[in-house]
């Protein structure tokens, strides 16, 4: 049996579902807005929402990455939704 290393199976994989095509930034950009707007009103968790759509839509987008990182951060990992 003939075994792949795995930087050749990331290779394959990157060529067959290009980045591009899971990529939405117009949708992540939209739910990077919601989440300011919960920002505005004091609504963190909505943001905290918003910012994981944002990733999902556009996984590549480091920015939706960062804002929920630091709202995680200034909010604390452990804490209960009220």
């Amino acid at each position: 049996m003939h075994r792949f290393p795995p930087a050749a199976l990331l290779v394959l994989a990157v060529a067959v579902f290009p980045l591009s095509a899971r990529a939405d930034r117009a949708a992540a950009q939209k739910f990077m807005n919601q989440a300011a707007d919960c920002m505005k009103r004091n609504a963190p968790w909505d943001a905290e929402a918003a910012y994981t759509k944002a990733i999902e839509a556009d996984p590549t987008w480091m920015e939706s990455w960062f804002s929920r990182g630091d709202l995680r951060r200034f909010f604390g990992e452990c804490r209960t939704k009220p």
